[in-house]
């Protein structure tokens, strides 16, 4: 399923390309102030776009975890 804000959420987390970012920093890029949501919509970010959360400094924060690419090795 994807949300209203698929387009933007996805945008946000590609131009950020693999750094870590706030959780409030993201809700006010897409919905415009950063009451929106909760522990239920970080939830399913996380799920949805492979994020992975940790604190810094008391902020959570973000990450694109990048995607290892297997290599398959022949014998």
């Amino acid at each position: 399923m994807q949300s209203k804000y698929h387009k933007q959420i996805q945008e946000f987390i590609w131009n950020r390309k693999n750094k870590p970012f706030e959780f409030c920093k993201l809700k006010l890029a897409v919905v415009g102030y950063t009451a929106y949501g909760g522990k239920k919509f970080l939830v399913w970010l996380k799920k949805t776009y492979g994020l992975k959360e940790f604190k810094e400094e008391g902020r959570v924060m973000l990450q694109k975890i990048p995607k290892e690419e297997s290599s398959a090795v022949d014998d």
